[in-house]
């Protein structure tokens, strides 16, 4: 990649190990409790990972699968293994469910240093890149909550391991590209649609310097990519695929539905319909405003809200301090025909084109990062390109005021992260399921029946459950009306009041019953606790009946 002598005498590597450090630091500290918040996907994955490790079984009692079962669909398995060692050390809580994507989180800053370098050869756009990518607000958030982020590393990972194939023609690179392109397509679903235009992009980037040799490994990783993609779309796995796909929702055809009826009452003729109202054009303008609304300055710089329990207030995921410098290292990289500028260029214009298939949650900040290293390298160019430009008299004032306005809009969005978020819209996040859990396990005996919303996943988790026990229990699951043990989980957000003929045929002498907060109270019911989010409101009422 570079020489390591150069390296050294350049003493790049202060600079280096100083981004790595602050990436941990801003990756780690307070990692258990910020996020506030502890999703169900979150317990789910945690559980199946201490499930795992104590009995070689998922909670359905499968073997080692690659695939784990979810609620209604099928997820991939590896983030539960990663998770492993860190439960084995740590034990079974918040950290050691979020430390795994932590680390690739700081994983990431050294693969934006690298691949950065790998396609541009300049050592200092790599290093502007990587102190971008070290204080994104995206990175740090997605590095604090298990998410898609493990995928993403794996897969570009791939890639410039691809490239370095390219480069040296060492089999050890290509063996590690096919590798990991396999492990990130049993890591997430988004990748599936994606793998193979990013790879039809790289080679279209590359193929005049392609020997014959290339072109025939390229093809045989194509046709390995395209024959996986094929398996896994026609397979059990691809259901949480076909349930965000806008091809597989009503979303589009409902509405298409009705202007074909609101023409034929108005008597429009059958041609005029079907010119206008068809499913080329409702499905490509659904596209086009999934793209488009990827592409706003709101989700970009002031309001990322999807998914809504990612959500940090007031912020996009990009700094606003960013947006002139993106803007400029477009610009520089059209008006210089840099072709790493306008590789990357189309490579952050591809992100969004691929991700609008999907229908739910969308702008999506999971599915976007695909496009983090693409934008943190043209807002390096950008940076560069303005302090080149001012001139050598105002330069270093330039160099000052803009680190200065960035430390600024970091700190803001920090204070947004550690102050507002734990308080901000706390009810998208399962942020008092913890408290609900623990107090239930501390209560369970006294009760012949606990009338409960459906928190499994977070009783299985924090009490602990034991995972041997319960698979011999047959992998109870909270679904409408079932059981565990004596706790009955309702589909009411009210039972104790009674209203559903499940919880009228409950019969014991003592029932505890749990509503939500925006149940009204009965004569006859006495709160014995009120389980509050951190920002003072209620969320759950805890209830005998007297």
């Amino acid at each position: 990649m570079f020489s390591k002598t150069e390296f050294i005498k350049n003493k790049s590597w202060v600079v280096f190990i100083g981004i790595i450090v602050l990436a941990i630091f801003l990756r780690f500290w307070q990692l258990g409790s910020i996020p506030e918040g502890f999703h169900v996907d979150e317990a789910s994955l945690g559980y199946n990972a201490y499930s795992l490790m104590r009995t070689g079984r998922d909670e359905y009692g499968a073997f080692m699968p690659l695939i784990m079962r979810g609620f209604n669909d099928y997820r991939a398995a590896i983030g539960s293994y990663i998770a492993i060692p860190f439960i084995y050390v740590a034990g079974l809580n918040e950290w050691s469910v979020r430390a795994p994507t932590a680390v690739f989180g700081v994983l990431f800053i050294f693969l934006t240093y690298a691949f950065v370098y790998q396609i541009s050869g300049n050592r200092r756009l790599a290093l502007l890149s990587m102190v971008l990518a070290t204080v994104s607000p995206l990175g740090i958030l997605l590095s604090r909550a298990q998410s898609v982020l493990v995928c993403f590393v794996i897969f570009y990972g791939a890639v410039y391991c691809w490239l370095l194939w390219i480069e040296k023609r060492t089999i050890v690179y290509l063996c590690l590209s096919i590798a990991g392109i396999i492990v990130s397509f049993f890591t997430y679903t988004g990748i599936w649609l994606f793998a193979l235009p990013f790879l039809l992009l790289i080679a279209a980037w590359h193929w005049r310097t392609f020997e014959k040799r290339s072109k025939i490994a390229f093809a045989a990783l194509f046709l390995i990519v395209f024959l996986l993609v094929a398996g896994l779309l026609f397979s059990s796995t691809s259901t949480r695929f076909s349930q965000v796909s806008v091809f597989s929702t009503m979303n589009v055809q409902l509405p298409l539905d009705e202007e074909i009826r609101e023409d034929g009452a108005q008597h429009l003729p059958v041609l005029v319909t079907r010119m206008l109202h068809n499913k080329v054009t409702a499905y490509g303008g659904f596209l086009l405003k999934n793209f488009t609304d990827y592409l706003s300055f709101s989700f970009l710089f002031s309001r990322a809200i999807q998914p809504q329990r990612e959500q940090i207030p007031n912020m996009g995921v990009l700094l606003f301090i960013e947006f002139p410098f993106l803007l400029i290292g477009i610009y520089t990289a059209i008006r210089k025909k840099m072709s790493y500028g306008i590789f990357c260029i189309v490579w952050f214009l591809l992100v969004p084109a691929v991700m609008s298939v999907a229908s739910e949650e969308t702008p999506n900040i999971h599915r976007f990062f695909l496009a983090m290293i693409p934008i943190h390298l043209l807002v390096a160019l950008g940076i560069m390109t303005a302090v080149h430009d001012i001139g050598r008299r105002y330069r270093a004032i330039f160099a000052f005021i803009v680190s200065l306005l960035f430390i600024l809009n970091v700190f803001y969005f920090l204070h947004q992260l550690f102050v507002h978020q734990p308080i901000h819209a706390p009810v998208y996040r399962n942020a008092s399921d913890k408290e609900l859990a623990l107090y239930l396990r501390d209560v369970y005996s006294s009760y012949d029946i606990i009338v409960s919303p459906k928190i499994l996943e977070h009783i299985l988790f924090f009490w602990p459950v034991d995972p041997a026990i319960y698979q011999k229990e047959g992998s109870p699951r909270d679904t409408d009306n079932a059981w565990y043990h004596t706790i009955f989980f309702a589909t009411d957000a009210c039972p104790s009041l009674v209203a559903t003929p499940e919880v009228r045929a409950l019969k014991a002498p003592r029932i505890l019953y749990v509503d939500k907060a925006e149940c009204s109270l009965a004569k006859d019911d006495v709160v014995i606790k009120t389980i509050k989010y951190k920002n003072t409101l209620n969320a759950y009422y805890v209830i005998e009946k007297h």
